[in-house]
């Protein structure tokens, strides 16, 4: 019979205090039950805001939006 072991990180690479533990229920789920809330309202606040322009000023307004925030995040992290 072969013995199993887990093997673990002696060497002090993961910061439990500031990191956490790991786990993977820790990556499937958000760091706190409201977190998962504020991000789902937050992305049903975007997505009526996008209708609005949509309506208001036509596709094309948002496809805009996005290419311009794309080249503005491009530009942001050379620096």
């Amino acid at each position: 019979m072969e013995s199993k072991s887990i093997a673990h990180d002696l060497t002090g690479s993961h910061d439990i205090l500031r990191l956490g533990l790991d786990g993977v229920k820790g990556d499937i789920v958000g760091s706190h039950p409201l977190e998962s809330s504020r991000e789902s309202a937050w992305r049903n606040i975007e997505e009526k805001k996008r209708m609005i322009n949509n309506v208001t000023y036509g596709s094309a307004f948002n496809l805009r939006k996005d290419l311009d925030k794309q080249i503005l995040s491009r530009c942001l992290t050379f620096r």
